[in-house]
């Protein structure tokens, strides 16, 4: 998910840790992780365990398996 200028920068997890580290990583660089359009949240609600975070950076949670994490990034890249 990333428009013509790379700017909608999209992070996709499995860990908290590697959220922060992206984050900042970013906030280095002078960017933000983009905002999730409603849509993509709205798939995301039905892929996803109802206690994630709900915004981007995308935190598949420590339990997802490589089907889930595969469905988060083919949905959050197309």
């Amino acid at each position: 998910m990333r428009d013509k200028n790379g700017t909608n920068m999209g992070i996709v997890t499995n860990a908290g840790g590697p959220v922060g580290m992206a984050a900042d990583a970013l906030g280095r660089w002078g960017a933000e992780p983009g905002v999730l359009a409603p849509e993509t949240l709205r798939q995301l609600e039905e892929i996803l365990p109802r206690h994630w975070s709900g915004s981007n950076p995308i935190d598949t949670l420590g339990d997802a398996s490589p089907e889930r994490y595969l469905q988060v990034v083919r949905l959050t890249t197309a």
